[in-house]
């Protein structure tokens, strides 16, 4: 993930520039709102640079973090999609 790359490469969330979606930075938890925020330093998708991302805390358990994007994210040939975002902790 490059700070040169063209931020008009891709402009389909799913279709990111490679194969792949990822990011880091950081994140704070509302424990209240049962939401998680993303503070995204850098992604494979350049549009997401610098921004901050909320989701759903959906359930949480020792184990497992089931989130759901709370606002939907446009895919110009699909329309508008949700994505659900499941973890599990790996024993």
């Amino acid at each position: 993930m490059s700070a040169d790359r063209s931020k008009s490469a891709s402009n389909n969330p799913r279709i990111p520039v490679g194969q792949a979606v990822g990011y880091f930075g950081t994140y704070t938890i509302d424990e209240g709102a049962k939401t998680l925020t993303y503070h995204i330093e850098r992604a494979t998708f350049p549009q997401w640079d610098g921004i901050d991302r909320t989701v759903i805390i959906a359930s949480a358990t020792e184990s497992e973090l089931n989130l759901v994007v709370q606002v939907p994210i446009q895919d110009p040939s699909l329309g508008p999609y949700i994505p659900h975002l499941n973890f599990k902790r790996a024993m």
